[in-house]
């Protein structure tokens, strides 16, 4: 007897589709802004540091990054050209060379293609895999193809991709690693979360979950990997195995000075920090010592709450922490926040579970997040209609309001093991 056809929610065709029209809608942006426009600045920015250490120098010299940026968009320009020769940097550990050297060879234009195809293909391979590696697994398959469609066709991922960001890289690192490491190529899957580590203030927290979920043995093995890449790109490049120091020293010293990435004239700024500020407390910056309290604090919540219920969460939940603790918890700019989306495991399972308004409240979360702000945008427009101080304040840094509701649901409703 034949077996029954697949619902549509089970049909793979309904699944790719959703991938299909993610890809072509992302990659049709991305590259006919790489084709027509001079943007994609912050690739500029990464390769010009990858350029420099390939050439033999070091990729930490601000004044060096400043003139090769400078070749492609001239200060004289514009303000916002000016703005960026005055605040650029190669903030990237020094692995990070590693990622940026297949684009080095090319032409600017044929470069920015180049990355802009290799970042929707991850990213769309990614948001494929996103529910395997980190739910249950069972889940219906077309919600594999709408997480793709989701991770790729966001506000802020589309921004990140128009400006030559790693978010979407970062997201893959993540999701393969962990589909790798559950299907029997741990050693491969523990090297693809160790390059996750070119931004390690976002990827810090991939350390602890490895031994949450596999042993310290796990995180042992990825700590291992991030070395080992950095002391080869360091020989590889400059010849200076000892690369990784430099890095340190650079951040130390550069990293708050640049406007973007403070939270007394940023308001976009992703922490929690930044909703404090916006709520009239003080303005601090997070440096390296209080983003890593505030992970540590954040994580102790997570294990009190899975403590307090007596039942040890899944990785669904987990991955979920880590996705909002990384904005939360660490000074980020906007365009990281696709990272958001590795709550969807979690949501899936609360769903799966007979849960409808937990998953709401955070896909409504979430959407918010990942809108674009500023002058002239769509929630800058309710603020002035509405003409309540508080409120205005707050979509104005809707970004950390709304992650820290994010975080806020993920503490409060863990989802148990099975």
């Amino acid at each position: 007897m034949n077996a029954s056809r697949p619902s549509l929610l089970e049909s793979r065709g309904f699944a790719l589709a959703w991938v299909v029209v993610g890809v072509l809608f992302a990659g049709g942006t991305a590259l006919a802004v790489a084709l027509n426009e001079n943007h994609h600045e912050d690739l500029w920015i990464y390769s010009s540091g990858a350029a420099l250490g390939w050439a033999g120098q070091s990729p930490y010299d601000t004044e060096l990054i400043r003139e090769r940026f400078a070749q492609q968009y001239p200060p004289d320009a514009g303000a916002r050209n000016k703005a960026l020769h005055e605040n650029c940097g190669y903030f990237l550990a020094p692995q990070a060379m590693l990622l940026f050297a297949p684009i080095l060879p090319w032409p600017w234009v044929t470069a920015k293609l180049l990355w802009c195809l290799a970042t929707v293909a991850f990213a769309a391979l990614a948001g494929w895999m996103l529910l395997p590696a980190f739910g249950s697994g069972d889940s219906p398959r077309s919600w594999r193809g709408i997480a793709a469609f989701a991770l790729l066709c966001n506000p802020m991922s589309l921004f990140a991709l128009v400006l030559g960001q790693t978010s979407l890289f970062f997201f893959a690192c993540v999701v393969i690693g962990e589909w790798l490491h559950r299907t029997r190529w741990p050693i491969l899957g523990n090297l693809i979360w160790a390059l996750a580590f070119f931004k390690p203030h976002l990827a810090l927290p991939l350390l602890a979950l490895a031994w949450v979920a596999n042993g310290w043995h796990r995180a042992l093995g990825i700590a291992a990997w991030v070395l080992v890449l950095n002391v080869i790109t360091g020989v590889v490049t400059t010849g200076n195995p000892l690369i990784l120091l430099d890095y340190v020293r650079y951040l130390e010293e550069g990293h708050k000075e640049v406007v973007f990435n403070r939270v007394a004239t940023n308001p976009h700024i992703s922490s929690w920090n930044r909703l404090v500020a916006t709520l009239g407390g003080p303005v601090f910056e997070l440096g390296a010592k209080g983003t890593i309290a505030g992970y540590a604090i954040w994580f102790c919540m997570c294990w009190l709450r899975s403590v307090a219920r007596r039942v040890r969460p899944d990785l669904a939940w987990q991955i979920a922490a880590v996705g909002v603790g990384i904005p939360l918890c660490c000074q980020t700019l906007p365009y990281e926040l696709p990272v958001l989306l590795l709550t969807l495991p979690w949501l899936v399972e609360m769903v799966r579970r007979g849960s409808v308004t937990v998953p709401l409240l955070a896909v409504a979360f979430t959407s918010i997040a990942l809108l674009l702000g500023g002058a002239g945008s769509s929630l800058d427009l309710v603020a002035k209609r509405l003409d309540m101080p508080l409120l205005t304040a707050l979509l104005e840094s809707h970004q950390s309001f709304f992650v820290a509701l994010c975080a806020t649901l993920v503490l409060l409703f863990p989802s148990p093991s099975k």
